[in-house]
């Protein structure tokens, strides 16, 4: 797949925005910072997330719905019909937004291979669609529905040995288990299999995409986080606490030495929090002596919850927890 440039964008106030664009660098290493000035094209507002997750958590609502309802039916509902979603293309649409923002190729031949499969069970799935619909359900196809839903399910594209960044493809997964269990409570049904296998599907499938969270959650807490750094960030930390307690313990502390130092000013190009974000190349610096250490610190862990929440929705989805509930429960 192209990879394509996607906005940089930041979870907080214009206002606050201008505060982080003044002092910005790139970062290869968390040792290495190359003061520079970030592109204007590098920096925006994100765009729409992909509505992937808001999918999949419909479905797995609407199968616990229809086995509680005793209905006949689940894949004649519309959202499975010609008028419904598009997975197929939501799916490709959410493979390509992960490259763009992780700047990676996660299409790799695996994934190829996973996405022929979700083609021709949206093929299947189309005709047993019609057939249901015409209260005539056809049990052959539902028979290949759920060959190629486990084929999915178990593919390589998914698995650590073979993809070792499988956890980029965890939103990708998040789709099949929710296509998996729909084409399981179809069975269910039709009286085809019990309510325990259903169960037993969906507690395989949420141990399988908890991992995948985790991981995925590890490699952005590995790559997105604020230090604190520069020279001497120990000695002014220290002389502004000696000042702020100064107010209080003014006859104490006016016999403790106190570092030297000519100014607040000093500081400036010495000690700062700096936010990196190493999946992006980038990193944002607040320098105590400018903003002081409390405004400083809120900045950039500010950025850091935001950049992670961003990163968050576009690996695992937006509705991630969500889904995982309505595994955990079905």
């Amino acid at each position: 797949m192209k990879i394509k440039t996607l906005s940089f964008a930041i979870g907080l106030s214009l206002s606050c925005f201008t505060l982080y664009a003044s002092d910005t660098t790139d970062v290869s290493s968390e040792n290495t910072l190359i003061q520079s000035q970030l592109m204007s094209k590098d920096v925006g507002v994100q765009s729409v997330p992909f509505p992937i997750g808001q999918l999949v958590t419909t479905i797995m609502s609407k199968a616990k719905s229809a086995i509680g309802g005793q209905l006949w039916s689940l894949l004649e509902d519309a959202i499975f019909g010609p008028g419904g979603p598009q997975f197929v293309m939501l799916h490709e649409q959410a493979l390509q937004q992960i490259e763009d923002r992780v700047n990676k190729v996660v299409v790799t031949g695996y994934v190829e291979e996973a996405i022929s499969d979700m083609m021709s069970f949206r093929d299947l799935l189309s005709y047993y669609h019609a057939s249901v619909s015409n209260n005539n359900p056809d049990y052959g196809i539902l028979d290949n529905l759920v060959i190629y839903a486990t084929s999915m399910k178990n593919h390589q594209a998914y698995r650590e040995s073979y993809n070792p960044e499988a956890y980029l493809l965890t939103v990708s997964y998040s789709l099949v288990a929710s296509l998996t269990m729909a084409t399981i409570t179809e069975k269910e049904l039709q009286g085809q299999v019990s309510h325990s296998f259903t169960q037993s599907m969906a507690n395989s499938l949420y141990s399988k995409l908890s991992q995948l969270g985790a991981q995925a959650d590890s490699y952005i807490r590995q790559n997105v986080y604020v230090r604190l750094n520069g020279d001497d960030c120990d000695l002014y930390l220290s002389h502004g606490q000696l000042q702020l307690q100064s107010t209080l313990l003014e006859d104490e502390l006016m016999s403790q030495p106190k570092p030297t130092i000519e100014s607040e000013a000093s500081f400036a190009g010495m000690c700062r929090y700096t936010t990196f974000d190493l999946i992006d190349g980038k990193s944002r610096s607040w320098k105590l002596g400018i903003y002081g250490a409390e405004e400083a610190a809120d900045f950039a862990y500010g950025l850091e919850a935001s950049l992670t929440k961003e990163y968050k929705d576009v690996i695992k989805g937006s509705d991630y927890n969500a889904f995982m509930a309505e595994l955990s429960s079905f």
